[in-house]
């Protein structure tokens, strides 16, 4: 709707009266023309589509994200690791190579309403308790907290092209250019209400990585960030009954429909397998992540398996 009001009122003032008009600052840097004093009586399909727009600015928008900011990136390129770099020594995965796109409405939608929804998580009863019962300790309390500490970390979300098409969403972070969270372009234009909640899940998972403020990973770091998917995902299956009951895409098969179902396997053996064969080169543990049992059985089995 925001949207729809500002491209409204633009156009009708740019087509129509830009002579008499001059721009206004809003909040996030926006601007928008609005009727020079001397004309204003004149306008007053301007001043009613203004009072929308300042009125939404004020009431609805929120700051945890610069939305319009991130429309007016230049593209770049940067080396994006897919799994972070671990100083145990091992070889680690193929680095990732991220395009960083120029989003347009609908992304920046998608994502808007994705934070929405990332925000409403609140983990279902037992659930956090099954959780480090197995050796897995989320990151956040929910997803409000979440959603917190993109506010404080002025983190951004951005759509990229990546060298590996299999990779969901990957992380980018330095101390000078701070804390970047890629999504994979392949799902641009996908903004179905499913499609919404997937990239919601995608981008709690980044959430625990950059909340370290580090470079560092291990397996039990990936273990923790899984469970964030796990725990969003079981949310949303039981706040929208049936959501994801015809959704057969790769992020969904290979991802957020994937790992609910091996955690809760009772014998973890698909889950180490799977963990195993993505993150197994990783240590099992860091210095912000102590190794559980469960991370030490999967850096074991990725060591049997390297050594047959």
């Amino acid at each position: 709707f925001f949207q729809c009001v500002l491209m409204l009122h633009q156009e009708f003032c740019q087509a129509c009266y830009k002579p008499y008009t001059q721009q206004v600052p809003l909040l996030n840097n926006m601007k928008i023309f609005v009727p020079i004093p001397k004309w204003r009586k004149f306008f007053l399909l301007n001043i009613f589509l203004s009072q929308i727009l300042l009125y939404y600015e004020k009431i609805f928008f929120r700051g945890f994200i610069n939305l319009q900011d991130i429309m007016k990136i230049t593209p770049l390129i940067f080396k994006s690791p897919y799994f972070k770099t671990a100083p145990d020594g091992a070889s680690g995965a193929t680095p990732v190579y991220a395009t960083v796109e120029k989003p347009d409405r609908l992304q920046v939608s998608t994502i808007k309403r994705a934070l929405d929804e990332l925000e409403d998580v609140e983990y279902l009863p037992n659930d956090l308790l099954y959780m480090h019962s197995i050796g897995a300790n989320p990151p956040f309390k929910n997803g409000k907290e979440a959603i917190e500490w993109i506010k404080q970390s002025k983190a951004q979300i951005l759509y990229a092209d990546f060298s590996n098409p299999n990779v969901h969403a990957c992380l980018d972070y330095s101390e000078k250019d701070g804390i970047k969270i890629l999504i994979n372009s392949n799902y641009k234009d996908d903004c179905s209400h499913p499609d919404v909640l997937a990239i919601s899940e995608a981008i709690f998972h980044e959430c625990g990585h950059g909340k370290d403020f580090d470079n560092e990973n291990s397996i039990q770091e990936e273990l923790n960030c899984l469970s964030l998917n796990v725990l969003a995902h079981r949310f949303y299956e039981k706040k929208y009954n049936g959501i994801f009951k015809n959704s057969n895409s790769f992020l969904y098969s290979q991802g957020v429909s994937l790992y609910p179902k091996l955690f809760f396997d009772f014998y973890k053996t698909a889950l180490k397998k799977r963990v195993a064969d993505k993150y197994g080169y990783l240590q099992s543990g860091d210095s912000k992540h102590s190794a559980t049992k469960l991370a030490e059985d999967i850096k074991r089995k990725y060591e049997n398996t390297i050594s047959v």
